[in-house]
């Protein structure tokens, strides 16, 4: 039973929409396997001031799968990459340069990323070629279970041997330049080390480093006589200098953090992603030790150093060119990704990238163009090779096949040919985009870039928005709203799945299906968030109030509601995961939020630590403590804590391909929440359940929770004001999966 309040102002273009939510008999109301928005009305269409928009549904749920980091071989004519499969497994693709659809290729193993056991920074490196493009040097698992082991797979017939046949775990595979050799790092005996071994699988394991602390990540340099590696500095988790062995002689030498070293590599800092220059001892690698992370360049022989990218944004992923006169590589600043191009003299970066989006991998190509991934808000991930130059021509790649054996995605009835059309494009066609302008750098205004194909009709384009929540810290985010509609709209903020994972400018399926359900939807980066500065990176680790996160929330939602086109008193708060929790959480703050959605909520710290994936186990650690030894600060960041605070409809979905515990910790919330006798609706996701087609379910869900029925407005109308006299408002009987809109009291202004 749930008290029924007054309905808000609701402006008269949202009338039809709402009287048709409100006049549904009981058995339309929607129920655990809730009516997509699209089919609220007869048609399937999205109702928009009488006119009807381009329903991009149909697209969203069948998009292409994203390719992993794609790496080229020698040659350059065809890039090998790793899809993800819809049930997390993963296969391996091989993709023609040149044209023509990617073909799959069967292996005698099951594929899966290359990443860091500990969650170190950096990304998937992707399928290693062999110097003379016949091998690829990947992972997967072991015969005998439990660890994970290098594969050397035949490019022709995907015939594959182990590198190596023992006990350790194995990964990061690096050829050596002459295809003789490859360097990893090995797991053993609670230590990573180096190794290398004959890369036909026929010799032995030799190290090349003690073990003492963790030394990870090789890199050979040109010539093959010295390779390179980070060691950890201490227990600290986040203190890496680059270290170097000389194959002849077995002579470690220490290249940053060296006592006494000043400047550039002499304080303590994180430094990852070594690649050697082509032709002369040089190293390019990533360091966090200033506000944004740099790009920097550091000689192998004597140890001099200098700064190659240090402009705003966080730099990630450098390569350099054939030549060794040019470093590719990615920046992350606010929403905005770009891939890059920076010569060694050049004062300013070219910037590649079609457009304010998500770029990705950048990798070199032998005749000076670059291959990357890049995705914005109207087009799914895709493919993209371009010239190194500003007035480069790009080439859109054929996107991945769908995935075999996937349950297909019945489109809507009403998807029109201009959508499938869009999706086969997608899909199936590489597309030339001629004349296209790099991003302008940001000391420098370039002409606006045409527009590149492959967008996704009746998608719109975010704004981007900036919320201050104290002196000198400002939040950012993406704001989606549907600008032909007039007057204000219930708003939701989406916090993804929290820090540390970015909301970025590329498709975000649910919040464009939110927007066209007629919500306005902010998609924030909150503090612990990369892209914005240390101090929004660290955010969450630094800060002395254990509430901070939740303050904060509290902050950008009274933003929001100050804000004309949105309604004060229908406000609502989406998330997943760390965000799902966040969502939660705000409950501690009555009255901020009248609907709580959650998706994968964390709801036990202990549990969450055991069972977490090793990027999420680090950065919990870093950011919110040990669970055993920090229990005041975890007790905050915990649903439980604050369960009987929740004054508005809860939806609670649980995936069954969600990460390891999340459905027991969400039986444990749910157990609270009816012991409390606080109602929600509890729903599951599916395995393969597109997106798209969850965000429908929520918004399907959040009309209801903004939405009172005739029968119950009459029912408040009986009383002066809608409410008996000491204040209260009378019970309405609903159905059990109904939910009634309750705005709740106003936010304290301090809170």
């Amino acid at each position: 039973m749930l008290a029924a309040r007054a309905a808000p102002e609701w402006p008269d273009p949202w009338l039809p929409i709402l009287e048709d939510m409100s006049s549904m008999a009981d058995s339309e109301v929607p129920d655990t396997t809730m009516t997509a928005v699209a089919d609220a009305d007869e048609t399937g269409d999205l109702e928009t001031m009488g006119t009807r928009e381009p329903d991009p549904a149909a697209t969203l749920k069948n998009l292409p799968p994203v390719p992993g980091p794609a790496n080229p071989s020698p040659d350059g004519s065809t890039l090998a990459y790793l899809i993800e499969e819809s049930w997390g497994q993963f296969r391996l693709e091989l993709c023609p340069i040149a044209g023509g659809p990617p073909r799959t290729l069967g292996l005698p193993l099951a594929p899966h990323p290359d990443l860091p056991p500990d969650g170190e920074p950096g990304t998937d490196s992707g399928p290693q070629w062999s110097p003379d493009g016949t091998h690829l040097a990947l992972l997967g698992p072991h015969p005998g279970g439990g660890r994970s082991a290098i594969w050397i797979v035949d490019v022709a017939s995907g015939e594959g041997h182990l590198l190596a046949d023992h006990p350790a775990a194995d990964r990061g595979p690096r050829w050596s330049p002459d295809g003789e050799l490859m360097a990893f790092t090995s797991a053993r005996d609670g230590r990573d080390i180096v190794c290398i071994a004959p890369a036909d699988g026929t010799g032995p394991v030799m190290a090349l480093t003690d073990g003492r602390q963790d030394d990870r990540d090789p890199a050979w340099s040109h010539d093959g006589t010295m390779v390179a590696f980070r060691r950890r500095a201490g227990e600290a988790f986040h203190h890496h200098d680059l270290w170097l062995v000389v194959l002849a002689t077995g002579e470690h030498r220490q290249l940053t953090g060296k006592p006494g070293k000043s400047g550039l590599g002499g304080k303590p800092a994180n430094r990852w992603g070594m690649q050697w220059a082509p032709d002369r001892p040089q190293i390019a690698y990533v360091s966090d030790e200033r506000e944004w992370n740099l790009i920097a360049v550091i000689n192998g022989e004597n140890g001099s150093g200098w700064t190659l990218a240090g402009e705003q944004g966080d730099k990630a992923d450098p390569h350099w060119d054939a030549t060794g006169k040019k470093v590719c590589y990615t920046r992350s600043q606010g929403t905005i990704t770009a891939c890059c191009v920076k010569g060694t003299s050049a004062a300013t970066p070219v910037v590649l990238d079609p457009g304010e989006g998500v770029a990705a991998a950048p990798r070199w190509l032998p005749d000076d163009r670059v291959v990357y991934r890049f995705s914005d808000p109207r087009r799914a991930p895709v493919l993209i090779v371009q010239e190194a130059k500003a007035d480069g021509i790009c080439t859109r790649l054929p996107a991945p096949e769908p995935i075999a054996g996937a349950e297909p995605t019945q489109p809507l009835e009403n998807a029109s040919p201009e959508d499938e059309t869009a999706a086969a494009q997608e899909e199936h066609a590489a597309t030339e985009v001629t004349d296209v302008e790099p991003a302008s750098d940001e000391a420098a205004e370039q002409p606006p870039h045409p527009e590149l194909e492959g967008a996704i009709d009746g998608l719109i384009v975010p704004a981007t928005h900036q919320v201050e929540i104290e002196e000198g810290i400002t939040l950012s985010g993406l704001l989606y709203q549907r600008t032909e509609r007039s007057g204000p709209a219930p708003g939701v903020l989406s916090l993804g799945e929290g820090p540390p994972h970015r909301h970025g400018a590329e498709l975000h399926p649910t919040e464009q299906r939110l927007a066209a359900a007629g919500l306005l939807v902010y998609a924030l980066n909150g503090r612990g968030s990369p892209g914005s500065g240390r101090a929004i990176a660290h955010g969450l680790r630094d800060a002395t109030d254990p509430e901070i996160a939740v303050s904060d929330l509290v902050d950008v939602a009274a933003s929001l509601r100050a804000r004309d086109d949105v309604m004060a008193d229908s406000l609502a708060v989406v998330g997943r995961g760390f965000g799902g929790t966040l969502a939660l959480l705000s409950a501690s703050r009555p009255g901020t939020f009248q609907a709580f959605v959650a998706i994968d909520p964390i709801v036990d710290w202990d549990r969450e630590l055991d069972q977490a994936a090793s990027a999420e186990r680090r950065w919990i650690i870093e950011n919110l403590g040990v669970p055993s030894i920090q229990r005041g600060r975890i007790a905050t960041h915990s649903p439980m804590t604050y369960a009987g605070l929740l004054d508005g409809p809860v939806l609670l979905l649980g995936s069954e391909d969600a990460p390891p515990g999340r459905a027991t910790q969400l039986d444990v919330l749910v157990a609270i929440l009816d012991e409390l006798g606080v109602s929600y609706q509890r729903q599951t996701i599916q395995p393969g359940e597109p997106e798209a087609e969850t965000a429908d379910r929520i918004a399907s869900f959040l009309r209801g929770a903004f939405t009172v029925t005739r029968e119950q407005t009459e029912a408040i109308a009986l009383e002066p004001d809608g409410a008996h006299a000491n204040g209260t408002v009378p019970d309405v009987d609903v159905a059990e999966d109904q939910v009634v809109a309750s705005p709740g009291p106003e936010p304290d202004k301090l809170a």
